[in-house]
């Protein structure tokens, strides 16, 4: 079984926040206008509601660097984004679902102005350009035990395990500076003994004693998260 196989449900599951009803509305019509700053390609996930106050759920807008270009328009004064590039994410702590229906750790924005401008900046992400993160999302309906093996940013390798991620979580790792990380991770075992398991021949680590086949992943920078289907 691979960790790398994407899945598009075929309905999206209600936002879980209290969003039940769409902000405020304004008076007047809002436009949003994206504006990267960066000098990296990036790529942005919008939630908003339109004109007919239905909620929008975006998929990833992919913007070069110094483009400047409107979004969307909206009678709503308030709107979400998720943004990421090849080593850097610009997150908030909002939990909402994507497009594919993943949990994305969004940030919340009021718009001002009836043409709003979001600017982003490198500045403006988690921090060192350089600085990659690997990101789990559990698609399974039972948690998931992950280990990492991986390079830490005092260029020795060490091994993460275990972090546990519930159903529909994304769990976050130790930050690297290598592209390069080894990944092995299971399900518990149900009332047979059985349990799904996603491990390779790539790296043999042990782990609490016990000798365990990792999956080498070498495309950490540029993937926001990586899947794990049951």
């Amino acid at each position: 079984m691979t960790i790398f196989r994407p899945r598009r449900l075929a309905a999206l599951l209600v936002l879980g926040l209290a969003l039940g009803l769409p902000p405020t509305a304004a008076q007047a019509a809002n436009t949003l206008v994206f504006q990267n700053d960066c000098s990296e390609q990036v790529w942005v996930h919008f939630i908003y509601y339109d004109r007919a106050g239905a909620r929008v759920t975006m998929p990833a807008q992919s913007f070069q660097p110094g483009a400047r270009q409107s979004v969307f328009v909206t009678d709503s004064s308030t709107y979400y984004y998720y943004a990421y590039d090849d080593g850097r994410h610009w997150s908030g702590d909002t939990y909402l679902r994507n497009i594919n229906d993943d949990p994305l750790p969004y940030r919340e924005r009021v718009i001002d102005e009836e043409i709003e401008t979001l600017r982003l900046t490198c500045e403006d992400s988690y921090g060192d350009t350089n600085l990659m993160e690997f990101r789990a999302l559990n698609r399974c309906q039972q948690p998931i035990w992950v280990a990492l093996r991986y390079k830490s940013l005092d260029d020795e390798w060490k091994t993460f395990a275990w972090r546990k991620v519930e159903p529909g979580q994304m769990g976050f790792f130790p930050k690297t500076r290598n592209g390069v990380i080894y990944v092995h991770a299971k399900t518990a075992r149900d009332a047979t003994g059985y349990r799904v398991t996603w491990e390779g021949t790539d790296k043999y680590y042990t782990v609490e004693g016990e000798e365990l086949g990792f999956i080498r992943n070498d495309d950490v920078r540029g993937r926001p998260f990586t899947g794990f289907n049951c």
